[in-house]
């Protein structure tokens, strides 16, 4: 064991030294003249290294379910569709809880099986809505309105 021990350390001495040699070694002695197309701008560097950010685009919740237990449902959510619905938030009276959504540019409570759009309003929760067309479900989720 004592010889495994002792090529161990040397090995660890070995790497951790590193490399000694002089700069002067590694290029050539002819090449005097230094990068000939460096521009000397440190904006246009700037410019050129931040990158850009993109915005995410997220079209569904990657956690849900493309398909219900049945397999016949799809749920997809209403960034997918052309429809310009915004879900604001909910009023709870009594029993009835009214949504407050964003259709055309035009804010109005609607209640569970009123239609929009083609859609019915299947479930209003505090945070999201569901519309049902056919076998086709939209759940829109509450934003901010800005």
């Amino acid at each position: 064991m004592k010889p495994i021990r002792l090529i161990t350390v040397v090995s660890l001495i070995v790497m951790l030294a590193g490399c000694r040699f002089s700069p002067g070694l590694l290029v050539e002695q002819n090449q005097t003249e230094a990068h000939p197309n460096r521009i000397e701008d440190p904006q246009l560097a700037k410019l050129i290294l931040t990158p850009k950010r993109e915005k995410l685009k997220v079209a569904r919740d990657p956690f849900q379910p493309l398909l219900t237990k049945s397999g016949t449902t799809v749920t997809t959510l209403a960034a997918e569709t052309d429809l310009k619905i915004k879900y604001l938030g909910a009023l709870k009276v009594s029993d009835q809880t009214k949504a407050l959504l964003r259709v055309n540019d035009k804010k109005r409570f609607y209640l569970k099986d009123e239609v929009i759009q083609g859609y019915t309003i299947e479930s209003i929760d505090m945070d999201q809505v569901t519309l049902i067309q056919g076998e086709r479900k939209l759940k829109i989720k509450r934003s901010e309105d800005k």
